[in-house]
Parts: structure tokens; sequence; C-alpha cells
């Protein structure tokens, strides 16, 4: 039978956590972009959301290239609106339709 301590020193528990805790920061994300999204498209002219928007599309470019994030919008998207839900599975269809980052390339030295 394990013991407590025994489970302590258990990486696989620490893993569960900081898997959990992922979880919870990208579900808090998920929210804030969500109501962004709902106040940006719902109630403002469009200059307005144009404007502002673009920096919150910027990041949340950003945001979904970590296939952690995408991993964690598939679990809970049912949980958002469905517009939403909509704007985001397009984003991330769009984000995979791309072609690779091809990485800088290496600069020579001179001599």
């Amino acid at each position: 039978m394990e013991t407590v301590k025994d489970l302590a020193g258990d990486p696989s528990l620490s893993f569960d956590k900081k898997r959990k805790q992922e979880m919870v920061a990208y579900s808090i994300l998920f929210s804030l972009f969500e109501r962004a999204y709902l106040l940006m498209f719902r109630h403002q002219e469009e200059t307005f959301q144009l404007r502002q928007w673009s920096g919150w599309k910027h990041f949340l470019n950003d945001f979904i290239r970590r296939e952690p994030v995408r991993t964690a919008w598939q679990l809970s998207k049912g949980t958002y609106d469905t517009g939403f839900q909509q704007f985001m599975d397009e984003m991330i269809a769009e984000f995979r339709s791309r072609p690779p980052a091809r990485p800088d390339p290496v600069p020579v030295p001179v001599s």
C-alpha cells in the first residue's frame, strides 16, 4: 500500500497538478477573450471595434500557436458563447492551414 510520503515523490502527480493549473489559466484567458469578443462586436461602432480588436486578435494569434492551448480549447469550448466558439474555431483552422514558419537563417560570421 502506498503512503502519502510515497505519493509526494511521484513526478506524475506534479505533472497532473501543473496540467490542471495550465487548464485553469487557459480557461481564464478564454473567458477574457470571450468577454472582449462579445463587447467589441455587440455594442461598438465599427471603427472602434477595428482599432481595439486588432490588439486582442494579435495576442490571440500568438496564444493559439501553442498546442496545449488548442487542446484546452477543444476540451472547454462548449462552455462559451456559440459566436465566440465559431470565431475561435475559425482562428485555429486558419492557424493550422498556414505553412510552418521557417526559422531565421543563421548568420555566417564574416572574417
